[in-house]
């Protein structure tokens, strides 16, 4: 009878650690928060919830899971595209919880629309073309962050 009562209860840990683990997961994407990818075809029709802290997580593990040539060639990369747009793109990035609600950006030409929108702590880019729908939303705080982290790896570069 004793270990039975010794298997219950180590059973009943298990499942008690497995939850909290679930829940903490739970919670450390949720406040990461979701972004969302809507594409609308003749051909497909499908919204994807993509939780942001998949990015952070990628950022981090690339340190050690890619190839140190290839991450250099990647820095190198992404400083050279982004080098002469760091100082505009860190004021973007420490501004963005002022931007005030609106649209920021409207590109029309004969067949294709592309909104910019800011509402809500969100972004919306939707755009608008024959036969095709998309939209994507992305929250303010997480594009904040991830704008952040893409930065600091492309200025840490040294060739």
């Amino acid at each position: 009878m004793t270990v039975l009562k010794v298997c219950a209860i180590v059973a009943l840990s298990c499942i008690f650690v497995f939850c909290m683990a679930s829940v903490g997961l739970v919670g450390y994407v949720a406040t990461g928060g979701i972004a969302t990818v809507t594409v609308d075809t003749p051909e497909t029709d499908f919204s994807i919830p993509v939780p942001m802290r998949i990015l952070d997580l990628g950022l981090s593990v690339a340190r050690v899971a890619v190839p140190a040539s290839e991450f250099r060639a990647t820095q190198a990369e992404l400083h050279e595209t982004l080098h002469q747009y760091r100082p505009v793109l860190k004021d973007i990035a420490d501004q963005l919880h002022e931007l005030p609600e609106g649209e920021l950006v409207r590109i029309v030409t004969d067949d294709e629309r592309v909104i910019v929108r800011h509402a809500g702590g969100k972004f919306r880019v939707e755009v608008l073309a024959p036969n095709t729908h998309v939209k994507v939303t992305v929250p303010r705080r997480a594009m904040s962050r991830i704008l952040r982290r893409t930065l600091d790896l492309s200025g840490r570069w040294s060739p």
